[in-house]
């Protein structure tokens, strides 16, 4: 058993874990800085999830807190702060989940009416603030959480009393939506996680009774179950799944573990082999929620403890070495000045975090902020393009991360202009005249990425 430290502050409080923790992930002489970027007093709904839009501007959605009158918003924070509504859903409509941004750089998700059961539409928000409301085909939707170059949206549905039959799908932006796969009663149902991994592949997670099972499924629809755990007491809120950049898939069982505090666990791919690397050794430091890859390769989280119970526990920050297993607890929100989680993370362009906690805070129902701990800032990475052959004129799309801000973007050599929306993922551009065949490079204000195949020109 290996010692453990959390910090608040700087102030060691003595856990205990399976895990040897160590001050690796943050820069030498370097302490966290925290700042809180804007509250929520509740008629709005409380904060879920942020999307970098532009380097140093951020958009993020509200859901359902139990005190809205109005239905969900969304709103826009810039890294210095400055929170501003946009604009409303309106007709007590909330979101179901986090937005996600579309190759078009308009914000999507499924919504529903408080009390209703059927009938949810997709709604289609504009940085202009344009709100339009897409009725799915077949009156079925899902929550949506994934996003492939050719535009669909893919997520999953079921589980319940109006969608006993559960399964996974896509839609397009007007709200066309097709079963790609329908789960069997043995299979359970799947939990709104559902990310895309190196191989193409999709990857989630479904649960049946105290059981959730991770998954496999080709974009045809080819299902294979993975590993599988036990979530004690049912409970699986906020479980997530991530795939990393060396090629494994990383999760957290919430409420897992001996003192159902939560655990991280690894998966092994392609044999699905799973085994947990990490064990929250008190659920007041504990119950682990979302997580994503930061520019470090590190993995960073965080942590909700026991609000379910009252306040007894602490909302942190925390990053997982995947190379060691260790684990760091970098910052301890104050619950009443700063928010409590759940909380969704991002890295911004400048490389520090930013988050949305759905609790508490100055102004009771949740809280925007950022927090320095002193990671590199992201450098852009093209995964694919496409096409991949064209003459001059014919229109790519750049699919990767860390795109924001292109300044520079050639084909071979031969510059080219942004042409229309751009997002962290996706860019478009032409092939400029002159070009010759050879690799694409992009460059940001963060530095340049160059693919390793080439286009070629017709």
């Amino acid at each position: 058993m290996g010692q453990i430290f959390t910090y608040n502050n700087l102030k060691k409080i003595a856990l205990f874990s399976i895990a040897q923790l160590t001050l690796a992930g943050i820069a030498a002489g370097q302490a966290p800085t925290f700042q809180l970027l804007g509250v929520f007093g509740g008629n709005n709904g409380s904060p879920e999830g942020l999307i970098e839009v532009s380097p140093g501007m951020f958009y993020g959605g509200t859901v359902d807190n139990g005190q809205s009158t109005t239905g969900s918003a969304v709103f826009s924070v810039s890294s210095a702060g400055g929170l501003k509504y946009i604009t409303g859903l309106g007709n007590s409509m909330f979101l179901s989940f986090p937005v996600m941004q579309g190759i078009d750089s308009r914000f999507y998700q499924s919504a529903y009416q408080r009390n209703q059961q059927t009938g949810f539409p997709l709604v289609a928000i504009g940085l202009a603030s344009r709100v339009s409301s897409y009725p799915f085909s077949n009156g079925i939707g899902a929550t949506l959480t994934a996003q492939t170059p050719d535009g669909f949206l893919w997520g999953g549905a079921g589980g319940s009393a109006s969608t006993p039959n559960a399964y996974i799908g896509k839609t397009d932006m007007q709200g066309n939506f097709t079963v790609v796969y329908t789960f069997t009663g043995a299979q359970g149902y799947p939990l709104p996680v559902l990310t895309i991994g190196g191989d193409g592949n999709f990857y989630g997670l479904a649960k049946l009774n105290s059981t959730v099972t991770v998954y496999r499924m080709t974009p045809a629809g080819v299902f294979t179950a993975l590993g599988s755990f036990t979530a004690p007491n049912s409970s699986t809120t906020g479980a997530s799944l991530v795939a990393a950049s060396n090629g494994r898939l990383y999760g957290t069982n919430p409420v897992g573990g001996l003192a159902q505090a939560g655990t991280v666990f690894e998966v092994f791919l392609p044999s699905g082999q799973l085994k947990t690397i990490y064990e929250f050794p008190q659920r007041k430091y504990g119950v682990p929620t979302l997580f994503f890859q930061g520019s470090d390769g590190k993995l960073y989280g965080a942590t909700s403890g026991e609000l379910g119970t009252g306040l007894n526990g602490n909302s942190g920050v925390f990053s997982l070495d995947l190379n060691t297993n260790a684990l760091i607890s970098l910052y301890t929100m104050n619950l009443n000045t700063q928010g409590a989680c759940a909380c969704w993370m991002i890295q911004g362009s400048d490389g520090k975090l930013y988050g949305t906690a759905l609790n508490l805070g100055p102004a009771t129902f949740g809280s925007v902020w950022s927090l320095d701990v002193g990671l590199p800032r992201p450098l852009p990475y093209v995964r694919s393009f496409n096409p991949t052959t064209g003459p001059a004129g014919t229109k790519v799309l750049l699919a990767g991360a860390s795109l924001l801000g292109a300044t520079t973007i050639s084909f071979n050599g031969t510059p080219t202009p942004v042409v229309g929306a751009q997002t962290a993922k996706y860019v478009f551009v032409n092939v400029p005249p002159g070009a010759t065949s050879g690799p694409i490079t992009i460059a940001t204000p963060n530095g340049s990425f160059t693919t390793t195949l080439s286009f070629q020109v017709q």
